[in-house]
């Protein structure tokens, strides 16, 4: 659970995008985000996804503003884009969260799967960043990207996934040091297997074995990566860019 008690309003005043904002960690963030005093837009395919993490930021007395897109999709990012900064005013932080997982071999794995996977997790960084980086150059900000340990530490059966995850890390560094002279922050973060509905349809036995796999002898939960990016977008990290922070439990040290 999260305590509201802990806030400290570290993103006041400051303007988030969430992308992949109906569930898991973009909906924590989106909450906490919120808690620390930052107006936040959702993005998503699925509204009713998305009215639910509305509907909590608001409960806590949060700002949040509900954007149906489909980030792979230039057309649907450009109007996703158009109307963040009509509901914010503008943007201070882009949280590129949205991502989908499917296990498959090199071998195994269908080109319109492959495609589906690199589509979301690569390309939908790219377009949310390329299209909102305009409007962050006016003032500076932070472009948060969600990666994997899997960028980092591939594992067999997930060649596409590990593949978009990897391109993820290595755009992450590219635009650190493209935006750094327009005052643009971007660093990555690279979780390890958390309890989001990715991993839904894993039996209980797998994702007890996932548990037993983390030094920390547990799997992440969304606030655990939420609280990451927290630090990344608030003035606490104004020096760090270029950064990919694993949020893991510890393997990517095994």
């Amino acid at each position: 659970m999260l305590d509201a008690t802990i806030s400290q309003m570290r993103l006041n005043g400051k303007r988030a995008v969430i992308s992949g904002g109906g569930s898991g960690i973009g909906r924590a963030t989106a909450i906490i985000f919120a808690r620390e005093g930052a107006s936040v837009a959702i993005v998503g395919r699925r509204k009713d996804r998305l009215d639910i993490t509305a509907s909590m930021v608001r409960a806590q007395g949060g700002r949040c503003h509900i954007i149906q897109g489909d980030v792979s999709l230039s057309a649907d990012v450009k109007r996703v884009a158009k109307e963040s900064v009509k509901a914010l005013g503008g943007v201070d932080i882009l949280f590129n969260n949205a991502g989908v997982h499917r296990f498959g071999s090199v071998e195994d794995t269908e080109e319109d799967l492959w495609d589906n996977i690199t589509n979301i997790n690569l390309k939908g960084t790219y377009l949310m960043s390329q299209h909102l980086i305009g409007v962050m150059k006016k003032n500076g900000g932070v472009i948060i990207n969600n990666s994997s340990t899997l960028g980092l530490k591939p594992v067999p059966n997930t060649a596409a996934y590990s593949a978009a995850k990897a391109g993820v890390i290595s755009l992450t560094k590219s635009m650190a040091l493209e935006l750094a002279k327009d005052k643009i922050r971007v660093n990555c973060i690279c979780p390890g297997v958390v309890d989001t509905p990715i991993h839904s349809e894993q039996s209980p036995e797998f994702m007890e074995e996932m548990a037993a796999y983390h030094p920390l002898g547990r799997i992440g939960t969304p606030e655990d990566v939420a609280y990451a990016a927290l630090y990344l977008a608030s003035d606490e990290a104004n020096w760090i860019t270029g950064v990919i922070m694993p949020v893991d439990g510890g393997i990517s040290c095994t």
